[in-house]
């Protein structure tokens, strides 16, 4: 492989634990009529090892939630030894033990995929979450080294509120 690449993209899992409307990997309906897999170890280890040295970061997530697969910190680690940017999409539905491993690199960029400014309005979107540990997850992260970009779907229902949405990231320093 030659050239240079601003990132390579590396799916972890195919599956979520939410079931939201537009996505088509949700747990209750799974759109792209493909297998619930995760990525090998091995099958991780050979992209990281091609692609390493003319990749300038990894993405680790595209459909699936990464935090979903069994062996994320092994692959976590595996990606890091390379000492580039990594940048993880997630929907903050984890324990706080796996917060608090994302929060130590100054590395990782964590995009939180929130949709809500409180718990009605993040429920009508991310179904099947729980407004309690994304709240408490997201404050492990802001306070941790790692970057944390919140994202939210603005749609018709809810582009009267961006300003509430803007305020609700102040409050947790993002």
């Amino acid at each position: 492989i030659t050239g240079t690449y601003e990132s390579t993209t590396i799916e972890l899992t195919s599956f979520c634990n939410l079931s939201c409307p537009l996505c088509p990997v949700a747990r209750d309906a799974n759109t792209m009529d493909r297998e619930r897999k995760m990525i090998t170890r091995e099958d991780f280890e050979k992209i990281i090892r091609l692609s390493g040295k003319i990749s300038q970061s990894f993405v680790m997530s595209m459909w699936g939630e990464p935090l979903l697969h069994k062996e994320f910190g092994a692959l976590l680690d595996i990606a890091l030894a390379e000492r580039k940017p990594i940048w993880i999409s997630t929907n903050l539905n984890y324990s706080a033990r796996l917060a608090e491993r994302l929060a130590e690199h100054p590395l990782l960029h964590v995009i939180c995929s929130l949709d809500g400014w409180d718990e009605e309005s993040y429920k009508s979107y991310r179904l099947g979450g729980r407004w309690d540990r994304v709240n408490e997850n997201l404050a492990i992260l802001a306070k941790g080294e790692c970057n944390v970009y919140p994202q939210f779907l603005i749609n018709s229902g809810n582009q009267k509120h961006v300003e509430t949405m803007r305020a609700y990231c102040d409050s947790h320093g993002l």
